[in-house]
This record gives structure tokens, sequence and C-alpha cells, in this order.
């Protein structure tokens, strides 16, 4: 907090220099905070008057304190506490201009839009933009490209490698995101990657006519430039969203994670229609366009973030050495292993195992969809609320695994029932089920990365920290996202689709114990700890009681 000392009012009890919390108290404030919260009491200038407060504290800033943009130290004061402020001020001689007047930078931690402070909710609506215009990029191309990709006499393993460039590049706009985040700036690091990515999808759509030879190397340039700059864009606003949401970020994430599957629906659809109309490029122009409006909307949505360039760069990495963040990287990887491979490898399984036509693949796909994004709020509600994330994570995966298994079913579930087919209702449900727990498996996972972040002190800064977190996430889900397709489909190449799930099913299992047992360990942990603390606690009462009655002390004899 700064302090402009030539706009300071005469000497009075608000015009005092308060650089520590104990001066306010000095001054006859006996409860102030800081920020958006509570206020539960307050005295007079002469430090003998004390009221109860149950209203909302009212957030205003006094004239001698200059505070930044988004510097988040304002001082919270109740409405009636700013009364007394005023009429002091004008017993004073100060004019109530001089002692407390709302700031717009305070009116937008006041004002709330359906439980949110107007800076909160202009960050939800940017995630959630960014959210389905990166969806729609990913699903808008797919209907259309490998064909195109198949004139040019490319093979499905270039296609695919293709697709994999983008969380390929994204594995390297995460880190490098993560560790230079506060140096930089989020804001400037969203909008940077925003524009690279919209950069990048206007270049892809410019490449039907180029050679043969130099198709391939021009597509994974692009696909390339568009990882980087989603991934860097995404790493910095889950950091921002942090910052501002505070213990509600993962409601936020949940939310905008349900949102975006608007995306998810509306890309191949609009992909398909605008390639049938216009050719090749009219996609890409469109969906680059959009991009790019996105890109101002977020830019005036945004709040402004501080940097600081001393801060030294941290790898992301390392908080892998916490068993929090190394247990919640797995979850996300296995996560985006689940849902990458069924993504691509799902089709050909409905085609060949029960000849479902494109509607019915939609449809199955539709399902997996909507249960996934219909569960992220909920269970990110419950991870912020009722702080058992682990325990939620724990279970779906496990749940999530025996659902994987039945996804075919495995040739073992078939042995064991004495099915001779695959049962085609059995596999609706289970990709519901599956999209159901995944949304519990990777909503708390940010929360235990924090739980790292703090623990570890990589970082003074906390927006640092919270970039380490988004930086580490993010890289996992790159990670996941490279290894369902290729990983998944040269097993399901061997084992066939339906056995490959259930490997994939024994692999969440076994994770679900892993975790199950390191959350045993912690409680008992916190058990042994209770019972030294309580220990302590009566061994310090008997010595006071000793020394209060004195050692030597008359017998009683009966």
């Amino acid at each position: 907090m700064d302090y402009d000392n030539s706009t300071a009012p005469t000497p009075s009890p608000l015009s005092q220099s308060y650089d520590h919390p104990n001066h306010f108290e000095r001054a006859g404030f006996s409860d102030l905070t800081v920020g958006n919260s509570r206020v539960t009491q307050h005295g007079g200038t002469n430090g003998q008057r004390s009221h109860q407060e149950n209203t909302h504290s009212r957030s205003v800033s006094l004239s001698f304190i200059r505070c930044g943009p988004r510097t988040g130290r304002t001082v919270s004061l109740s409405r009636s506490t700013e009364k007394e402020l005023k009429k002091s001020g004008s017993d004073n001689g100060s004019s109530s201009s001089e002692m407390c007047s709302l700031s717009d930078e305070d009116s937008l931690l006041v004002k709330r839009y359906f439980g949110f402070t107007k800076v909160q909710f202009r960050c939800g609506i940017a995630l959630v933009l960014l959210s389905i215009i990166d969806m729609m990029g990913f699903g808008i191309f797919a209907p259309f490209f490998p064909v195109v990709a198949e004139k040019k006499n490319l093979s499905e393993l270039q296609i695919g490698f293709i697709f994999a460039a983008y969380p390929m590049a994204g594995t390297f706009g995460s880190v490098f995101t993560g560790s230079l985040l506060v140096k930089v700036g989020a804001k400037f690091i969203i909008l940077a990657g925003m524009f690279w990515s919209a950069g990048g999808t206007v270049c892809l759509g410019l490449l039907d006519k180029s050679p043969e030879e130099y198709f391939f190397w021009l597509c994974c340039a692009c696909r390339v430039l568009m990882g980087i700059g989603s991934s860097s864009a995404f790493t910095a606003m889950f950091a921002v969203i942090f910052r501002e949401f505070g213990d509600r970020a993962l409601t936020a994430i949940g939310i905008s994670e349900s949102l975006c599957t608007i995306g998810g629906i509306v890309g191949p659809l609009l992909g398909g229609g605008l390639y049938s109309v216009g050719g090749y490029y009219l996609p890409f122009a469109v969906l680059g366009g959009m991009s790019m409006i996105v890109l101002f909307v977020c830019a005036a949505l945004i709040p402004h973030s501080q940097v600081e360039r001393q801060v030294n760069a941290v790898n992301p990495a390392w908080l892998l050495l916490n068993l929090h963040a190394l247990f919640s990287s797995l979850f996300v990887i296995v996560s985006f292993i689940v849902i990458s491979f069924i993504s691509a490898d799902g089709a050909l399984f409905l085609t060949h195992s029960f000849g479902l036509s494109a509607f019915m693949i939609g449809v199955f796909m539709l399902v997996f969809t909507l249960t996934y994004g219909l569960s992220t709020p909920i269970f990110g509600w419950i991870a912020d609320s009722k702080n058992i994330g682990a325990h939620v994570m724990t279970a779906c995966c496990f749940f999530g695994g025996v659902a994987m298994s039945l996804l075919g079913p495995a040739d073992v579930w078939m042995n064991c029932f004495g099915w001779e087919q695959r049962q085609q209702w059995l596999s609706f449900v289970s990709i519901g089920i599956v999209g159901m727990m995944l949304g519990g498996i990777i909503m708390p996972t940010f929360g235990e990365m924090i739980i790292a972040a703090k623990h570890m002190k990589l970082q003074e800064n906390e927006l640092a920290q919270y970039g380490l977190v988004s930086g580490l996430w993010n890289l996992s889900y790159a990670v996941g996202d490279i290894a369902g397709p290729t990983v998944g489909g040269a097993v399901s190449s061997k084992c066939g689709f339906s056995n490959t799930s259930a490997i994939i099913g024994a692999i969440m299992l076994g994770l679900a114990l892993l975790k199950t047992a390191h959350l045993l360990y912690l409680g008992r942990q916190t058990r042994e700890n209770t019972d030294d603390d309580s220990s302590s606690a009566f061994d310090g009462d008997d010595d006071e009681r000793q020394k209060l009655l004195g050692t030597d002390q008359p017998s009683v004899q009966a």
C-alpha cells in the first residue's frame, strides 16, 4: 500500500499513517478488515464506543491512501462505520469528501452479481468466453480436416501427429507461462496467447493451396503456434481466477467447464456447415475472427496485474516433490487420457460393435459431454465449501475406473455375466457415469495443487504461486491429451477398445487406492499431532498448578 502525504488532511484519527493493523486499534477502531469482508465491531475516535455489526462491509478509500489497480488492499468498513467516520471528520473540521470517498475500484468490490463482485463477474465471463472459443477451435475442423489431409496424400499417422502437435506445444507453453507469469504480467500473457492462437488458426486456413510436400510441416507449425498460445492464455487465466475468487475459484472454474460444453457441441456443427458452404478457408476465418473479438472483450474485462521483474522464475514441475501435487497431477493426466482416448477411438468402436449411425454416435458423445459439463459446477462447489476435495477426487476415480471397465464391456465382464454380445445400453450408461466421475476427479485437483504451492513456498508472491499451480495443471492436461490417442490407440490396436478401456480403468482403481493410503496416513498423522498438543497442554496445566500450590504440601492421612 502506498501513501500520499500531499493529500493528507489535518491531524486527526484518520489522517495518521496506518502501516500496521494495530494502528487502527490505537485510533479507536477495534476490528477493521482489509478487502471484501465483514466488520464486526467499530469504535469512535475516543475508543469508548463499540457496536455489533451484522451488515455486509462496504469498501471505502481514505483520501490519504493511494491504492494501485487491483492491489486488494482497500480498507473495508461497514455502512454505519462509514457514517461514524464522516461524522468524526466533520467534528474535526475535515470535509466528508476528504475523509471517506467511494472510488471506482472500491465500487467494483462492493456491487455483487449472482453472489460475485463485479471484478469476479468480469473475470468469470472472460474465462467462459475463452473456454468456449477454445472448445470450438478443437472441434470446428474435426469433421473435414482429415478428408482434406487425405487428399494431400497424408497418412493416418501424419494426421494424428498434426492433431497431437497442439497439446505437445501446450506442454512448453504452460511451463514457460507458469515460470514467468509475474515477470511479464498475467493480462499481457492472456491477450498475447489469444492473439497467437487466432493467428495460427487463420494461417491454418490458408494452407489449402500450399504444395503437398510442405502441407504437413506447415500444418504442424500452425498447430504448434495455436497450442502455445492457448496453453499460455489458460495458464495465466487460471492464475487470475485463483487470485480474484479465492476460496470460490473451483466453483467459478466448474461453471466455466459446464458452459464451455457449448463450444464442444457447436464447434463440429459450425465447422461442417461452413465447410460445405464456403470451402476449407471459411471455418478458420470465422473462428479466427471470433477469437479476435473475444480477445478485445477480454482486454476490457480482465483487471491489470502488478508486474514484478525481480521475482525469480521457478519451474512448475518442482511442485511434484509434494505428494498433494503429485497425486493431483496423476489424476489430471489419467482423466484427460480417458477423454482423449474416447474422443479418438470411441466412434470406430461404436460403428464396428453396434453398427450405429453417425447421429447415434453423436448422441453417445453428447451424453459424455453433458454429464461432464453438468457435474463440474457441482463438484467444484463441493470442493470449495465442504473441504473434502481429496476424498471426492479419490471416490470418483474409483467409480470411474469401474465404469471404464464396463464401457466395452471388457472380456472379463463378458465371461463373468455370460454375455455373448456386447451390450449397447451398458455402453451408454457407462459413458454417462464416466463423464460424471471425471468432473469429480478434475475439479478438486486445483485445490490440492494450491495446498502444495502454499506449503512448499517456492514463490512468495501470491499470483506467482497460482501461476505455478496453473502451469503444472495445464502441463498435466497436455501430457494426458497426448497419451490418450497415441498410447491408448497403440494398445487398442493390439487389445481392442473394450480391453484398453478396462486397462485404463484398472490404472484408475490403482491410483484411487494409492490416494486412499495417502489420506489414511495424513489422518493418522493429524490425530497424533492432536494428541501431542493435548498432552502438552495438560502437562502445562500440571506445571502451573504445582507452581501455584507449591511443592511441599501436607499429606492427608485417613
